[in-house]
């Protein structure tokens, strides 16, 4: 559940080092575009946007499964049994 970090990073990270027991880094905001050396074999596939990326931005799109128009009715029943299991989880969030 990314939508409180994206929306207060700064916010949300200090939030979060702090449960941590972790210094707050405001280089944690920013970072430089592009690939990093860590980054693996299979960065061209998974980190695209995160390469163009230089911060914390929000999504160009929304990606809920509630605002798919294609998810497949095969795949809702599925969705209706993991839902509250998802929704304890996120009462749970720190942030």
């Amino acid at each position: 559940e990314s939508d409180a970090l994206v929306a207060n990073p700064e916010a949300s990270l200090r939030t979060i080092c702090d449960w941590l027991g972790l210094l707050f880094d405001s280089a944690m905001l920013q970072w430089p575009r592009g690939p990093r050396e860590e980054d693996g074999i299979w960065a061209k596939y998974w980190y695209e946007r995160v390469h163009a990326s230089t911060g914390w931005e929000s999504p160009a799109e929304e990606r809920s499964i509630d605002s798919n128009p294609t998810l497949p009715k095969s795949l809702k029943p599925l969705l209706q049994e993991v839902e509250p299991i998802y929704d304890q989880l996120k009462r749970k969030s720190i942030i």
